[in-house]
C-alpha cells in the first residue's frame, strides 16, 4: 500500500487488497482540507478581514498580506481624513519637514522679542506679535538718513554725540573761516570734532558735489577742532572757484 505525500492518502499498489474503509479515511481527510480552502478563498462578500493600523504610513508592497495592506491603508485613511475635508494640517502626524522658502513650523515662529534675543539657533523668523512690539517700542522715535542715503536709528548709529548744552552759529560766507567756542563752552577742551555739525540752508550737510567736468565741490565742512583753544576750522563755499557764490551756513556744537 502506498501513501501520498501531502495529505498521506492510502492508494492501493499492484495486488494490493483494496479496503473500503481505506477508502473512506481517503474521503474524510480530502473533505476536511476542502473546507479549509473554501474558508480562505470563498465568496470574499462573506470573508471577514482581521487588521490592525500599521502604525507608520508607509507604501502597499506586492505578495504582502491582505491584513497588513488593510493596516496600511488605514493609517493613511485616519491621518488624512480630517486634512482631506477641513485643510487643517496640524491633524497629520508625522508631519514633514518644512524646507526653506516655505511655511515654518508653528515651534518656529517667536513671537516675543525677550526669546528673539536669546535665540541661538538657527532656522526661527519673528512673528507678527514679536514685530507688533518692536513697532511699538519704536513709537515716536525718528530715523536718521546718513550721507549715502541709508536710514539708521539707535544711539550707537548717531554720527555726532548729543549733549546737555547746544549752541547754534550763523555764519555767511564764500570762503574758510574759524570760530572759537572757548567763551560758549567751559569744558570746549573736552569737545571733539563728533561734538559739532556744520550745514547750509538747503539742507547738504558735509555733503560733496560732482559737477558736469568731473570736478568734487564741498558744500559745507568741518575742517578741523583744536581742544586746545576752542577753535573750529572749516569751509563754506558753492565751488572749488572761492568767493563764486555766497551761502548760508550754519555750525551747531553739542556741549560734552
Amino acid at each position: 500500500m502506498q501513501l501520498t505525500p501531502n495529505f498521506r492518502l492510502m492508494k492501493p499498489d499492484g495486488t494490493d487488497p483494496v479496503n473500503v474503509q481505506d477508502l473512506n479515511d481517503n474521503m474524510d481527510v480530502l473533505d476536511a482540507e476542502v473546507v479549509k480552502k473554501l474558508d480562505k478563498t470563498g465568496d470574499a462578500s462573506n470573508v471577514v478581514n482581521k487588521f490592525t493600523q500599521a502604525g507608520s504610513r508607509t507604501n502597499l508592497l506586492s505578495g504582502e498580506k491582505l491584513s497588513v495592506s488593510f493596516g496600511k491603508i488605514m493609517k493613511w485613511f485616519v491621518d488624512l481624513k480630517d486634512v482631506a475635508f477641513s485643510g487643517r494640517y496640524s491633524d497629520l502626524t508625522d508631519r514633514p519637514t518644512i524646507p526653506a522658502g516655505g511655511i515654518a513650523d508653528k515651534s518656529k515662529i517667536i513671537d516675543n522679542l525677550d526669546d528673539i534675543a536669546a535665540n541661538t539657533q538657527t532656522g526661527y523668523i519673528a512673528g507678527a506679535l514679536a514685530v507688533k512690539e518692536l513697532n511699538q517700542n519704536l513709537g515716536g522715535l525718528s530715523f536718521y538718513e546718513d550721507e549715502t542715503g541709508k536710514y539708521v536709528i539707535g544711539a550707537d548709529s548717531v554720527p555726532k554725540k548729543l549733549g546737555s548744552d547746544v549752541k547754534v552759529y550763523a555764519i555767511t560766507q564764500t570762503t574758510n573761516g574759524s570760530l572759537n567756542i572757548s567763551s560758549d563752552f567751559a569744558d570746549y577742551a573736552n569737545i571733539t570734532a563728533d561734538n559739532i555739525n556744520i550745514g547750509i540752508t538747503g539742507g547738504w550737510t558735509e555733503h560733496t558735489y560732482t559737477s558736469a567736468t568731473g570736478h568734487t565741490y564741498v558744500y559745507a565742512q568741518i575742517v578741523s577742532y583744536d581742544p586746545a583753544t576752542g577753535v573750529i576750522t572749516y569751509k563754506l563755499y558753492s565751488n572749488g572757484n572761492v568767493g563764486a557764490y555766497q551761502l548760508n551756513g550754519y555750525i551747531i556744537v553739542h556741549g560734552s
